[in-house]
Formats: C-alpha cells, structure tokens, sequence
C-alpha cells in the first residue's frame, strides 16, 4: 500500500452503485412476490407443466408403490435410483400446453439383505410395470448401483 492508502471495503448496501443497491431491492421483491404465488406445477398433488418436469412427490410415492405391490419387493427394498423416464425427443417437440403429458419412471433397487439390484421402468398412467431386470453384480460384464447412505453407517 502507497503511504496513507488504506484498502477499501465494501459492505452490501454501502458504496454500491445506486443501479446495484436496486437490484437487490428488485430480488428481494421477486423473492416475496414468487412465495405468494400459485405453486409450481411439480408441487405434490400438481399436474406436470411440461414433459420434462421431475417426478413430484405423489408420483415417486405411486412408483414406489407400484414396484413394492406388483413385484412383492421385501420391505429391506432401498431406492437407489427413481427418475423420470424421459419420453422420446419427437413426443417432447410434438407436445403443447394442455396435451397430456407421458409419464414413466426409471428405478435402481437394491435389497439391503441380500444385494440383489432390480432395474425397473414403471408407466405412471397405467399404473403398471413395464420392464423389471435383475441386474448381476458378481459376474462381468456388470455394474454397481449408486451409493446410498446407509452403505456409510
């Protein structure tokens, strides 16, 4: 530092530009504004917006009880995975707001007692099971499903 130069510190608020100071006045007020408002369509009970929308939570609750009912999975059953299944990139540009919308789940099970690890594909408007796969984790060519926290403990 040059001979009675001190550093200058700048606190939110103080010193910013006007335009700058504006701006978080501005998010604050989206902030309010976006807790007031009508909830996003992926809230629990909501329709999706769109085709790529998460899976809500009423949805990962009926995937789950789909796989748990129709393939009489033990209760030791952990979820490794549970995603939406996207649907083909012709039926995403072919859909507009309004049209229903194609919803399927991709699942990664594993059972915390025996390591049996299940891929299964799950069509949420018929409630049914598509596709469930035993996947070998012993022999190759194999692969390991992802971690889960209870491998920690």
């Amino acid at each position: 530092m040059r001979d009675g130069a001190r550093a200058e510190t700048t606190k939110p608020g103080h010193g910013a530009s006007p335009a700058r100071r504006g701006l978080g006045r501005r998010v604050r007020e989206e902030e309010r504004a976006m807790d007031t408002a009508a909830p996003a369509a992926t809230c629990v009970g909501a329709a999706p917006a769109h085709p790529l929308d998460p899976l809500s939570g009423p949805e990962i609750a009926a995937v789950r009880a789909i796989l748990m009912a129709d393939r009489a999975l033990p209760a030791s059953t952990r979820f490794a995975t549970l995603q939406l299944d996207e649907p083909p990139k012709a039926e995403i540009a072919a859909w507009s707001p309004g049209r229903p919308i194609r919803r399927r789940a991709f699942a990664v099970t594993i059972d915390s007692v025996t390591g049996a690890v299940h891929e299964a594909l799950v069509d949420l408007d018929a409630g049914a099971v598509l596709s469930f796969v035993t996947r070998d984790t012993r022999a190759a060519p194999y692969g390991q499903p992802p971690v889960i926290i209870e491998e920690f403990f």
